[in-house]
């Protein structure tokens, strides 16, 4: 093993979260195996493994980095995934499919890498926190908000439709946040409520259709609305804030169906309400209400 790559198998070896980040990417992707490796122009070194296929590659081990798909995609520093090799046009002739007999591939490299790293740890991050909010909401006094006069509700706001922006890049969130100062709330908690309806309205919104968020201050009330195409059916209006009551779909889905609950109790937390009308005509709007406090 070349001096340079034994150095990087330590620094990697130090870094404590690497094992459980390659469990959440094997988890959020459903491969059997995940590895970082130190690629070069003529090596290929696993730096780490968590390998449940049996392909018997450990750490510190070699790979011929021209029988790689690394060997031809890391100078071009795009993402390769591969959902079915025998099927797929590029990868069915394709000599290193067949070589290391797999079927799903997925590479990512430096800043992608990094970015599908945090995206997969802040989504296991959320489910914890969805079930620690519902058992609050469901064994206490509902869930704890911490309500302060605040004056950077705006900048919280824009930063929560920005990381969903970035997430869902295909479709277009258009914002009008106005200015939210003279407010007593708990900006964390209200960043979460409009993180938990925009990705609500990504889901199960109309995929092609734009999304609106609004958010105002008129006499010292708060009106924070998020807006898409789509009906939502009359029978399910009744049920979308108790815990999960997501509607039954042949696909799977992400999360536990408990975003709209915890949304609505956040409302009612803060002594205001969360409310929603849809129709074919004008789409459906979710609005949360703060009414304007006395000791703001």
């Amino acid at each position: 093993m070349r001096p340079s790559a034994a150095a990087d198998i330590a620094t990697i070896g130090r870094i404590s979260a690497v094992p459980a980040l390659l469990q959440v990417i094997r988890e959020m992707t459903g491969l059997r195996f995940a590895a970082v490796a130190r690629v070069t122009e003529d090596s290929w070194t696993a730096c780490a493994v968590l390998d449940q296929l049996d392909f018997g590659l450990q750490v510190g081990g070699e790979l011929d980095v021209v029988t790689t798909l690394c060997h031809e995609i890391r100078s071009a520093h795009q993402s390769v995934v591969i959902d079915k090799a025998s099927a797929d046009p590029l990868y069915c002739n394709h000599h290193t499919p067949r070589l290391y007999q797999f079927e799903s591939y997925i590479y990512a490299s430096g800043d992608k890498l990094l970015g599908h790293i945090l995206s997969s740890t802040r989504r296991a991050s959320q489910l914890v926190d969805d079930v620690l909010d519902f058992a609050r909401g469901r064994l206490g006094n509902g869930i704890p908000v911490n309500l302060a006069p605040c004056s950077d509700l705006a900048p919280t706001l824009n930063h929560v439709i920005e990381e969903i922006q970035n997430v869902h890049p295909q479709r277009r969130i258009r914002a009008s946040i106005g200015d939210l100062q003279g407010l007593r709330v708990d900006r964390e908690r209200v960043g979460q409520l409009l993180s938990n309806l925009l990705a609500n309205a990504m889901v199960h919104g109309e995929p092609q259709g734009e999304v609106e968020v609004s958010a105002q201050v008129e006499h010292g009330a708060l009106q924070l609305r998020v807006k898409n195409p789509g009906k939502i059916a009359d029978e399910i209006l009744p049920q979308l804030f108790l815990p999960y009551s997501r509607p039954t779909r042949d696909t799977p889905q992400a999360g536990l169906g408990l975003g709209l609950y915890i949304a609505s109790q956040i409302a009612q937390s803060h002594g205001g309400q969360l409310q929603v009308t849809s129709t074919a005509q004008d789409g459906t709007a979710f609005t949360f209400s703060l009414p304007a406090s006395p000791q703001a």
